[in-house]
C-alpha cells in the first residue's frame, strides 16, 4: 500500500481511539462489544498498513486489554449459527 493511502487509512481507523482511551481510564465502558470490535479493527488496519511495530499499535493493544479487564468474570455465550 502506498504511504499516503496507508496514512489516510490509519487516521480514519484511529478516529475514535482517544474517546476509547478516555473511557478506559475512567472505567466507564457501557457497551463493550462495539468498542472491542472497533479496537480489533484498529489493530488489523495498523497490522496491514504499518510495516514495523509502532507506538500506536502498542497503545491500541493496551487500551483493548483495559477494556477486556472491565469484563471481569462475565461469561458470554455466543449464538450458535445454524
Amino acid at each position: 500500500m502506498k504511504k499516503p493511502e496507508a496514512k489516510a487509512k490509519i487516521k480514519k481507523a484511529l478516529k475514535k481511539f482517544n474517546i476509547y482511551v478516555d473511557l478506559a481510564k475512567i472505567g466507564n465502558v457501557p457497551n463493550r462489544s462495539y468498542i472491542i470490535k472497533d479496537l480489533l479493527k484498529m489493530i488489523q488496519v495498523l497490522h496491514d498498513c504499518a510495516p514495523m511495530p509502532c507506538e500506536e499499535m502498542s497503545n491500541v493493544i493496551e487500551t483493548l486489554k483495559r477494556i477486556y479487564d472491565f469484563n471481569g468474570n462475565i461469561c458470554e455465550i455466543p449464538e450458535i449459527q445454524k
